[in-house]
């Protein structure tokens, strides 16, 4: 008996110490964080009050944290800024204590305890504006941001959103919460990481959830903007998965942006209808003058179903229903994983998952497509998975894997299917794929090799519409055309 009690005293002594020596490291590493880092110690000698009168030569300003987590809550709150101007005036950075003009201040607008603790853990940043979806959102702005946004070439380090949702409103999240009315320009969110799980039992909310790097709807512009780090969302419960790096539903203007964050969808095995889409720029193109133009994408996309209607996956949008994609690229994987019982047919692409009507032009992909599956239906095309409409000038180099050789797998180095009639100009692929993997369709692609896929001839060919390509002097595609703002 002595035995146990002396040998439960040293695990416990052991734990202990264990735990002491995490806490220690927890310390030096934060203590070198702020030391070395190239985080400025913030200068705000009002906190919370936002200086300037909002006009366009003296727009209210953003110097710390606190003046960050003011202007969100007074958007929240019914403040739209509409006509008005916003400027971040220095880089911030949620995890240091140079960010703040005091870390420990206790429940400052809503967040409970120590403002830092509050903002790097448990559901951390509230989001600029409100994330529940408007009924008329399209003409209700109320409680959304409506003015101009200038990140004035600045940086917002490690934002954390740990969201739970579980009750009957449709609820968006992002940077900016569910809509985004007015532009938003030169803003970078560095090491985003956001983690949004859907728990609604009820089927009586449509939609459901969604999250991105800066909101769900973009009614306004996005420009000059990028996000890294990690966004993921799971939905257990009979919703769809809404995913995307940039925007989840474009109905403006996304230009000059990226994203380098890795985007991570799940439906688990409790949805019967709906769908898990991802995108590395935005799941929707949605309207007749949506534009995404000059955009790429570098983050992995993993998209997963369990149940349901399946994955839509694209390297930069999931569904073009109306608008423009042009002048775009994706090098970003794209991971398709279909099992369980879904029921519907999956769609993966390069660039698009799905197009369904609109334009698409000027576009390439040099990212690989990896699908794994046991006999669920899906489309996988090097640019487009199913495609409706006509595209113009694009180029695929990227490799596309059906790693269980499943027969329903239709797969395309361009396109994986085609509607009949859908015709396609300058649409050029290698020959990258493994032996057995058929093409679908070819729907006047042609197949090339690298040396004339290089060629000036090749380059002539997809500028004739417009001078938007040019030879990659700079070796920064291994050679291949790039697009001319690269």
């Amino acid at each position: 008996m002595e035995y146990l009690r002396g040998a439960k005293k040293a695990k416990e002594e052991t734990k202990q110490a264990q735990e002491n020596e995490e806490n220690i490291l927890s310390n030096y590493e934060e203590y070198i964080y702020e030391t070395i880092g190239d985080v400025i110690q913030v200068s705000d000698n009002n906190p919370g009050v936002l200086e300037g009168n909002g006009e366009k030569g003296n727009p209210y300003t953003i110097n710390s944290i606190e003046d960050l987590v003011a202007f969100a809550d007074s958007v929240t709150n019914g403040n739209t800024y509409e006509g008005q101007y916003v400027k971040l005036n220095q880089s911030l950075d949620f995890k240091s204590d140079k960010s703040y003009v005091n870390p420990n201040r206790e429940n400052y607008y809503g967040y409970t305890g120590k403002l830092k603790e509050a903002l790097c853990t448990g559901e951390g940043f509230k989001p600029i504006g409100t994330t529940i979806q408007k009924i008329e959102f399209e003409t209700d702005k109320s409680n959304n941001f409506c003015g101009f946004f200038d990140g004035n070439g600045k940086q917002i380090k490690n934002c954390y959103m740990n969201k739970e949702v579980s009750g009957s409103e449709r609820n968006y999240y992002g940077f900016f919460g569910f809509a985004l009315y007015g532009k938003v320009e030169n803003l970078g969110l560095l090491e985003v990481n956001y983690n949004l799980v859907n728990n609604i039992e009820e089927n009586t909310v449509t939609g459901g959830t969604g999250i991105s790097g800066l909101g769900q709807y973009c009614m306004g512009e996005i420009v000059n903007c990028y996000v890294t780090g990690k966004i993921t969302e799971t939905v257990d419960s009979d919703h769809d998965v809404y995913c995307a790096g940039i925007i989840c539903n474009n109905l403006g203007i996304i230009a000059n942006s990226y994203n380098l964050a890795s985007i991570n969808g799940i439906l688990t095995n409790k949805s019967t209808a709906r769908a898990c889409f991802c995108g590395g720029i935005a799941i929707h193109n949605q309207t007749e003058t949506s534009e995404i133009k000059n955009c790429y994408n570098l983050g992995e996309i993993n998209a997963s179903a369990n149940s349901g209607v399946g994955v839509g996956a694209g390297g930069i949008v999931s569904n073009q229903s109306l608008g423009m994609i042009e002048n775009c690229f994706n090098g970003g994987n794209i991971n398709c994983k279909i099992d369980g019982t879904v029921n519907g047919y999956s769609r993966a692409g390069g660039v698009v998952s799905w197009v369904i009507d609109g334009d698409v032009k000027n576009v390439y992909n040099c990212g690989s497509i990896n699908i794994s599956s046991e006999n669920k239906n899906i489309y996988a095309g090097g640019i487009v998975g199913e495609n409706r409409k006509n595209v113009l000038n694009v180029y695929n180099i990227g490799k596309i894997d059906n790693i269980n050789n499943t027969k329903n797998c239709w797969c395309g180095e361009i396109f994986g299917v085609v509607t009949e009639g859908v015709s396609s100009s300058n649409a050029f692929y290698l020959n990258n794929n493994p032996v057995g993997l058929e093409n679908s369709i070819s729907c006047n692609t042609s197949q090339i090799t690298s040396e004339q896929l290089k060629s000036d001839e090749i380059l002539n060919l997809l500028n004739q519409d417009a001078v938007v390509w040019k030879e990659d002097v700079d070796n920064i595609n291994d050679g291949y055309p790039i697009l001319y703002w690269q």
